[in-house]
């Protein structure tokens, strides 16, 4: 019994007692939606284009190259002196005549379109230097956005240059835009290593990874348990490799349990074996029906036959 006592005091499983350890409920400053990181987002990026001079949108691409690590982004601009606006255009793949001012598109008048052929159409150029009529490109961001392209790229002659979230607003209906970009920050969270999203369906709360406790456990806003490790629902004081060994087994177990229900040589109904030999069939029936006690009827019962067992 003491044994028992010192367990739940040390994983504090006793449901008397204070279980802040094992439900330690995440702060609310560490819980993020969306709009939260939106602005977080944007408060990073003047953060970098004041001081180093930059566009923010060519502030916003460098960060996101760098996975919005602040440090290692200012430690590789110094290193590979991205002062330098050649260096800096190389490893943004952007046109130098565009790397210090915004990289939004322009219509720059007539001409053919590469992608439907016409001849004469007003052709709009992304910042990338690739030109296509407004029709093409507002079917093009559709069209991305419909199969959850995140974010939307040029694909001519495979560019796959990032079209500024300014334009897709420009070409696309406010609902459609309202989407993309819920589901364009959406992916952005995913991408960050920094934060978690809480597994429950349908819950918008995302969680600083340094909000969950020693045990690796922190509750969610929705009551969600979550695990950091494995970022599960949560398991203590079970390790997740415990979790994940038990999960193989019970998979085995099902599976050999199904192959059983599947093998030919296991018990079935009877009717399932009509293709037996009448005779055999006649004399299993009749040494049932002997077998059988006075007064019992056997009509409405479904008769079994245990075939020998192989190897299954």
């Amino acid at each position: 019994d003491n044994a028992d006592d010192d367990y739940d005091k040390i994983f504090n499983l006793n449901d008397d007692e204070d279980d802040s350890e094992l439900k330690h409920k995440i702060k609310e400053e560490d819980i993020i939606q969306i709009d939260d990181f939106q602005s977080n987002q944007m408060i990073l990026i003047q953060k970098v284009a004041k001081p180093f001079n930059l566009p923010y949108d060519v502030a916003y691409l460098l960060l996101k190259k760098f996975k919005w690590k602040e440090n290692s982004m200012n430690d590789y601009y110094f290193e590979n002196q991205l002062d330098k606006s050649e260096n800096l255009s190389k490893l943004l793949n952007i046109p130098i005549s565009k790397i210090n001012g915004p990289l939004t598109g322009q219509i720059i008048g007539k001409g053919p379109c590469p992608i439907c052929d016409n001849k004469d159409c007003d052709l709009y150029q992304l910042y990338c230097g690739h030109n296509l009529c407004c029709n093409c490109l507002k079917l093009e961001i559709q069209t991305q956005i419909e199969q959850e392209y995140f974010p939307v790229l040029c694909r001519i002659d495979h560019c796959n240059s990032e079209i500024m979230i300014q334009d897709i607003e420009s070409f696309c209906e406010k609902e459609v835009f309202q989407t993309y970009k819920q589901n364009f920050y959406e992916k952005q969270m995913l991408l960050d290593e920094s934060l978690i999203k809480c597994p429950k369906p349908d819950c918008p709360f995302y969680f600083n990874k340094k909000a969950f406790n020693l045990c690796y456990v922190g509750q969610c806003s929705c009551g969600k348990r979550i695990c950091l490790r494995c970022q599960q629902d949560a398991h203590a004081p079970l390790r997740c490799e415990q979790i994940q060994e038990w999960q193989e087994k019970n998979e085995k177990m099902e599976k050999h349990m199904t192959d059983q229900i599947n093998c030919e040589n296991f018990e079935y109904p009877l009717k399932k074996y009509r293709r037996m030999h009448k005779n055999e069939i006649d004399n299993i029936n009749t040494d049932k029906k002997d077998s059988s006690p006075p007064n019992e009827s056997n009509n409405n019962k479904e008769l079994y036959v245990k075939l020998p067992m192989k190897n299954c």
